[in-house]
């Protein structure tokens, strides 16, 4: 490409027209085609291995279900989901986000221990108000593990008030 791109300007430089769009026109086709002809099959490739990369990152990892007082709420609204395993004092931690991280309205963050599926902490915010189960009230939601999928219900307590709503939500992280 380099080597057509450098006949391509020799031959603007050498002919001398009036207007001068001949010459651009040419040099835009000369080096179209020769960036088409020389590596179409390797810029090809490279478009499709950045399109696999974001499939790579959900690995599998799921919202199957999440009901906030009994209803269901749509999983699109606390989608992606991302799982990483972390520490908290010592002990092992799955961390499971859910939702688009500068999405102000629906997040929701669940903390649970990997070596006795318990949860650590849990951090729910939806439609503009936010919950959490803290380490004090930890012990009274209940999680289910069978494989990846995952099932954590629980009472949260809203932010700045003692209102509580029943959660349940039922995922997948992929190893």
């Amino acid at each position: 490409m380099a080597a057509a791109l450098s006949i391509s300007v020799a031959a603007c430089s050498s002919e001398d027209s009036d207007d001068g769009a001949t010459d651009k026109e040419t040099v835009t086709t000369t080096v179209q085609e020769s960036a088409e002809a020389s590596g179409s099959s390797e810029e090809s490739e490279q478009p499709r291995d950045t399109q696999k990369a974001p499939a790579q990152e959900s690995s599998g990892s799921k919202l199957h279900k999440i009901s906030v007082d009994g209803k269901a709420v749509d999983t699109k609204l606390l989608s992606p989901v991302r799982c990483e395993l972390g520490e908290d004092d010592g002990r092992e931690v799955l961390e499971v986000d859910f939702g688009k991280d500068d999405d102000d309205r629906n997040e929701l963050d669940i903390d649970i221990y990997t070596d006795q599926p318990a949860l650590d902490s849990l951090d729910f915010e939806y439609k503009g108000v936010e919950y959490e189960i803290d380490d004090e009230h930890a012990g009274s939601a209940t999680v289910k593990r069978q494989g990846d999928k995952y099932v954590v219900e629980g009472t949260p307590v809203e932010d700045d008030s003692n209102r509580t709503i029943a959660l349940s939500v039922e995922f997948t992280c992929a190893n």
